[in-house]
């Protein structure tokens, strides 16, 4: 996908990887095609068979590569979480979900920040939805958009900004969702705790 996306904005590109699979993946296919972004020529291919000189960048991701913290995770039975940030690492729930699911652990998993993904413009029950049971853990916040020249976004109290917290409340109770949710809350002030324990209260029936 980086390959066809790079030469679709007029870049020169190359893609490959350590253990290269048979063919692309239908959904990175599926993806590009909804985007009107050309397939042809795509294939996998190996670090070895591409020429590394001359490049003005080289970015190196890991994927499908032995993790060494998974063995750690797995002998003392803790979960490895891999938290959706804000470096524009993973623009879609099915590139993460491929990606954990390419080390076949059930150790690694999903550390998923609900607010993280309105400044996407995401839609945060979709990933829950395609996700599913790779969400080990949740984070919350909650932002409102800034319509003005600069299209940012400001941290607001939970439930008064953007975030859908109805669809993505029902999104996790249809997954199961038991475990924690950790509230991201910024910036602070003296009520910000009790105001925080309040809306959390409400919203996902804590009481």
């Amino acid at each position: 996908m980086a390959e066809a996306l790079a030469r679709h904005y007029g870049h020169e590109a190359e893609s490959a990887g350590t253990h290269p699979g048979s063919d692309v993946a239908p959904n990175s296919l599926s993806v590009l095609e909804e985007l009107g972004v050309s397939t042809q020529g795509l294939r996998p291919k190996s670090v070895d068979d591409i020429e590394t000189e001359g490049w003005d960048m080289i970015i190196s991701m890991g994927c499908g590569v032995e993790c060494p913290m998974l063995p750690i995770a797995e002998d003392l039975n803790v979960d490895l979480c891999m938290e959706n940030v804000w470096n524009g690492f993973f623009y879609s729930p099915i590139e993460l979900r491929d990606f954990v699911d390419s080390f076949d652990s059930d150790k690694l998993s999903v550390y998923l920040d609900i607010g993280n993904l309105i400044g996407y413009q995401q839609y945060p029950p979709h990933w829950i939805e395609l996700l599913n049971s790779r969400i080990k853990r949740v984070q919350i916040k909650d932002f409102q958009e800034n319509f003005d020249w600069t299209g940012s976004f400001s941290f607001c109290d939970i439930g008064a900004g953007d975030v859908p917290w109805k669809e993505t409340i029902a999104a996790l109770n249809s997954i199961q969702y038991e475990s924690t949710i950790i509230a991201e809350m910024l910036p602070w002030d003296e009520t910000i705790l009790s105001r925080t324990s309040v809306a959390m209260d409400q919203l996902f029936n804590f009481k």
